[in-house]
């Protein structure tokens, strides 16, 4: 075979190479038969940071206590209502900690009422009380764990009392009707269960400072203490 007519073959197979080159890229480079796989880009992870608002219900225990200061005498009476309102907070998270600050507002219809007999006082005495509203402002510092948060919160409170005692012989009364504060603490859990909207269950102590009427004819002075327990459940909208 001459050199001249061995490269007439190396031409045309070279052009047969170019040839069926060109037709596997017409179909694509990529087109082998098999399907063809994309990447679904994963939403952002879920942030606790931001300002919120939101609404609660719930229940509340009361627990009262009437010390009559001349007779050393004390009656203790506790009492259960219903409590509802709103709350409105922020919360900034760092990792899987969550530092925040909220203040609520919550109706109450805690009230309660009855007779008491007191050493050197003639007759029976009548005793009623009515909490209007509860108001707290406290901190809070939680464990995220993605969506769900667990927290504890700790700060002050404040309460719309009215309290009257009535000498029912005589027909005396004695009342005070103020705004008293005390100490808050508490705790839940949070749970994030769309993008905006979380739901929370809660926990609230709040100890109240103690209050002096003053006394019949015959008594110094009446000291009542107070205590509150809340359990509530609550929904809120986290704006981003």
């Amino acid at each position: 075979m001459s050199i001249k007519r061995t490269r007439s073959c190396l031409t045309v197979s070279a052009g047969m190479l170019a040839t069926l080159a060109t037709c596997a890229l017409a179909d694509g480079p990529y087109d082998t038969g098999a399907p063809t796989f994309y990447a679904v880009p994963l939403p952002p992870p879920f942030t606790w940071t931001g300002l919120y608002f939101g609404g609660n219900i719930g229940g509340a225990r009361a627990s009262a206590s009437l010390n009559d200061d001349f007779n050393n005498v004390s009656f203790d009476r506790d009492h259960n209502g219903f409590i509802g309102g709103v709350q409105v907070g922020y919360n900034y998270q760092v990792r899987n900690l969550v530092f925040g600050v909220e203040w609520d507002f919550d109706w109450t219809s805690i009230d309660t009422s009855g007779n008491v007999a007191l050493p050197g006082i003639p007759g029976a005495l009548h005793a009623s009380a009515d909490t209007e509203w509860v108001t707290t402002l406290a901190g809070r510092v939680g464990l995220a764990l993605d969506r769900t948060l667990v927290y504890v919160k700790a700060g002050g409170g404040w309460v719309r009392n009215e309290a009257r005692i009535t000498q029912l012989a005589t027909g005396t009364s004695i009342s005070a009707s103020d705004t008293t504060g005390g100490w808050l603490v508490g705790g839940g859990f949070e749970y994030a269960f769309a993008p905006n909207w979380t739901a929370k269950f809660e926990y609230d102590f709040l100890g109240l400072s103690d209050k002096t009427l003053p006394g019949f004819p015959g008594t110094r002075s009446f000291e009542l203490e107070r205590d509150i327990q809340q359990i509530k459940v609550g929904i809120n909208f986290k704006l981003n």
